[in-house]
């Protein structure tokens, strides 16, 4: 049976803001990798998908430009590209060399990594997070989601931006679901001793058993994501950062697992963009209280809204 560690953490780039970072991962990583000094490598898979750049014209027409032959084969051509320059930049982390793409900003947990790999190269080795291309597609789809609904709070529209950030969601919850099913057939080639990284709305993964999660295999049939996990003798062993959840990473959780209401997921994202309205973006890299001034204020004012925002 694989012996895999889950570290779910909080990313730097939560709900529509940027948020500093806590140095979780790093501390839970390093006693993992000390263990693996004088053993056999720990394989790390970072939580990496990339989104299709999005020039002129495309966030308008992006479902019918899918339908063109070219556009698909163009937007894989740069999903492709980006796998292999992420690929480059991890294989040179295992070197113990410093990449544009290991941001300690962003990533603390890379300082550990590349700390390890210069005592020992190749003592942690680097993996890109395993994901099919419709995972790139859906990132993509949730990005655009996100700038139509700062559009709409931009002139007045809080209906149609609730209703953006609820199919934001939506799409994060499809890239977070073809992400993890796709990991849970990899892991076994990485052996015995990997730790896999995913945000806090990966949670769900620690109670498969709870769920059904129809999910459709690489031939069409339609499987639970249990069975999968099953099928592969996987122990999902996890260990969470004890933060408060975000409303994104609440909504895209309980999507992923099929466990919430319309009107809940109303309400998740109505809070979602009234904390981004309070959060000063000045202030919230650096300042927790910053961010749960903004969190309690969301809380206290998504009952007080005079209109029904849904339309």
């Amino acid at each position: 049976m694989p012996n895999c560690t889950f570290l779910f953490y909080r990313h730097s780039h939560v709900d529509m803001v940027r948020e500093k970072p806590t140095g979780f991962a790093a501390k839970r990583l390093k006693p993992l990798i000390e263990r693996s000094v004088n053993g056999s490598p720990l394989h790390v898979v970072h939580d990496r998908v990339p989104s299709i750049p999005l020039f002129d014209g495309v966030a308008e027409s992006f479902e019918n430009l899918l339908k063109i032959r070219k556009f698909v084969r163009d937007m894989k051509g740069f999903e492709r590209d980006w796998r292999n320059r992420t690929k480059g930049e991890l294989s040179a982390a295992d070197r113990g060399e410093e990449t544009p793409f290991l941001d300690h900003r962003m990533f603390p947990e890379f300082l550990a990594i590349l700390e390890a790999n210069r005592k020992r190269p190749g003592s942690v080795v680097n993996h890109l997070g395993f994901y099919p291309f419709e995972a790139a597609v859906e990132k993509t789809r949730s990005k655009i989601h996100i700038s139509r609904a700062m559009e709409m709070m931009r002139f007045g529209d809080l209906n149609g931006g609730v209703r953006q950030i609820m199919e934001s969601q939506w799409a994060m919850a499809s890239c977070s679901l073809l992400r993890d099913a796709e990991l849970m057939k990899q892991i076994p080639r990485l052996g015995e001793n990997a730790v896999v990284m995913r945000g806090l709305s990966h949670t769900y993964l620690l109670e498969l058993d709870r769920y059904s999660i129809p999910i459709v295999d690489g031939l069409g049939k339609v499987v639970e994501f249990r069975d999968i996990v099953e099928r592969k003798g996987i122990a999902i062993d996890g260990e969470v950062e004890g933060l408060k959840t975000s409303f994104r990473e609440e909504a895209v959780r309980k999507l992923c697992s099929a466990d919430i209401e319309m009107d809940e997921h109303q309400r998740l994202a109505l809070l979602e963009i009234l904390y981004v309205r309070h959060l000063n973006p000045e202030t919230a890299w650096d300042s927790q209280e910053s961010r749960d001034s903004a969190f309690s204020l969301a809380l206290r004012d998504v009952d007080c809204v005079n209109e029904k925002p849904y339309g």
